[in-house]
Order: structure tokens, then sequence, then C-alpha cells
């Protein structure tokens, strides 16, 4: 049965409350951790502002970015808040990758701190 990689983190990053240039930089994070991970890009980093409905705006802010970049092993995903900072990261593969690797990258270029973490094996069962 083959297996999927996945790999979940929550946290925090001072960059992240910055509105200017996130969004170009959170198309930076995605594009160079495919390189880290040895994964390919199907397409560019689709990175899009959005604005939370009032609910979360108390914990989370008022703006933040979704994006996510597809991969032909899967996909990876982050979702960024610029009142707090906070951030929740998904890379899922079917390919095996390093996840200590993947998450000293985010952790040393990009300054994210990571509060929880999973890191799970999926099965596909036909």
């Amino acid at each position: 049965m083959p297996l999927c990689n996945h790999l979940i983190l929550d946290g925090h990053a001072e960059a992240f409350t910055r509105r200017r240039g996130q969004a170009s930089l959170v198309h930076q994070i995605l594009t160079r951790l495919v390189k880290v991970v040895g994964m390919r890009e199907l397409d560019n980093p689709y990175v899009a502002t959005f604005q939370p409905p009032a609910y979360p705006r108390e914990h989370w802010g008022t703006t933040g970015i979704v994006s996510i970049v597809p991969l032909a092993e899967s996909h990876i995903s982050l979702h960024t808040w610029w009142g707090t900072g906070a951030f929740w990261f998904d890379l899922c593969s079917c390919k095996p990758f390093d996840a200590e690797l993947a998450e000293a990258f985010l952790a040393r270029e990009y300054k994210m701190a990571v509060v929880r973490r999973w890191r799970l094996k999926r099965e596909i069962r036909g």
C-alpha cells in the first residue's frame, strides 16, 4: 500500500506580522522549500491575501495570506496571519522526505517558531 507522508506545523514568525512584502515572502518560502525537500512544482505557488470572517479576527488579526504550491508528489500549503504572525503549514507527499530538514530550514531561514507539529503516514487503500 502506498504511503503518504504529511508534516503539519503550527507556529509564529515575526516576519508574518509585517504587511509589506508578505506575499512575496510567502512565495519565496514555498519556492525554496520545494527545492530543499527535492520535489517538483507543477505550477508556481498560488498566493492570495484574505480577510477572515469576524470571529477569527480577534485571534488572528484582520488580514492574512493563503498559499499553496501543487507538486508532482502532492502539495505544500502555508496560511499566515498579519495581526499575530501565526501560521499553519502543511507538506503532504507520496514521496518520502526529510521532515526534520524541512522544519529546520523554515526555522533557520525564516525564523518560524513551531508551537505544534504532527508527522503522519497516511495509507491509501483501494
